[in-house]
């Protein structure tokens, strides 16, 4: 684990009580005792310094201390921590022991912009959300698609019911199957020290998906100009003949990848994106699983905008 994620959002006013998996982690493997401070992320993407209050049978009760991680030289609050300290120095998650690895001290929020590597000293480019739209797949490939999707930082993940799509979910279950999820995705960002909590949408139509969530006024919050958009969805044949370059070559502030079923967007639903500003885009001639075509999309359009300083147009 690289980086410690509270279960539910951070508030210091209120004690946090850890379940028997996260108790187990800070006991028995990084041997935290009561009165060890340590950094922990909220979902929003803020770090925080936690203090460990008790341990409660297999529950651990935790408060935070104050934002910010817990930085080096934090000293531990009880005798027996700073005789501990030594043994726990290669505690990965930030304790005491003034070890940060994978906290991130500009405390990035969930959909807060990172930056391209190389760029010159003081010029920042941000890099733009990345959101998934996946059609419904069965069994446990969902799950698969957002483990990865979230390793790979994805800022949102919106489930699509598509003419293919062999899952079908009603409403009770799909509120279920997104509570999953979202534990699936603090599995994956604290493996991976993804500083971008994704946000889980309820399943949705392709047309809900496109007009709502697509369409124009979308991402205007209070005072904020309109969002910037460039969708794109994946087909195994190459519709446009165009690179996936050419299309990211403009700035924009947000990527949207559609991703189809299993059977793949029938011709209609081809159609109906190209309609409304979805362009084409091609993983070339092979065949892939949808699970393989998500991943494989999303870390395509990533490594592009990561290095997007490095490259130009023609």
């Amino acid at each position: 684990m690289r980086q410690f994620i509270l279960p539910e959002p951070g508030d210091p006013d209120s004690p946090v009580i850890l379940d028997k998996k996260d108790t187990h982690y800070l006991k028995n493997v990084l041997r935290c005792k009561p009165g060890r401070v340590f950094s922990v992320m909220d979902r929003s993407g803020r770090s925080w310094k936690a203090v460990i209050e008790r341990f409660e049978g297999a529950s651990a009760v935790i408060r935070l201390a104050g934002e910010g991680p817990a930085g080096e030289g934090t000293e531990a609050t009880t005798a027996a921590d700073a005789a501990d300290a030594e043994s726990t120095a290669g505690c990965t998650t930030g304790c005491a022991s003034g070890n940060t690895e994978g906290i991130d001290k500009a405390g990035y929020s969930g959909s807060a912009p990172k930056y391209f590597p190389g760029d010159a000293p003081g010029k920042k480019v941000k890099l733009p959300e990345i959101r998934l739209f996946q059609s419904l797949l069965k069994g446990k490939k969902m799950d698969l698609v957002i483990r990865q999707a979230a390793e790979a930082g994805v800022s949102a993940v919106i489930p699509v019911q598509s003419r293919y799509s062999i899952a079908k979910l009603d409403s009770e279950s799909a509120e279920g199957r997104r509570e999953r999820w979202k534990k699936i995705c603090r599995e994956a960002l604290q493996q991976s020290g993804s500083k971008i909590f994704p946000e889980i949408f309820l399943p949705v139509s392709l047309e809900q998906a496109v007009l709502d969530l697509c369409g124009p006024g979308h991402g205007k919050s209070g005072g904020e100009r309109e969002k910037k958009q460039t969708s794109l969805f994946f087909h195994e044949k190459d519709i446009e003949n165009k690179s996936l370059h050419q299309y990211l070559f403009p700035v924009t502030d947000v990527i949207n990848i559609f991703i189809g079923p299993e059977g793949g967007f029938s011709g209609e639903e081809t159609a109906f994106l190209e309609e409304n500003s979805c362009m084409p885009a091609s993983l070339g001639e092979n065949i892939l699983r949808a699970e393989t075509a998500a991943l494989y999309s999303v870390a395509a359009v990533k490594t592009i905008l990561l290095e997007k300083d490095r490259w130009t147009l023609c």
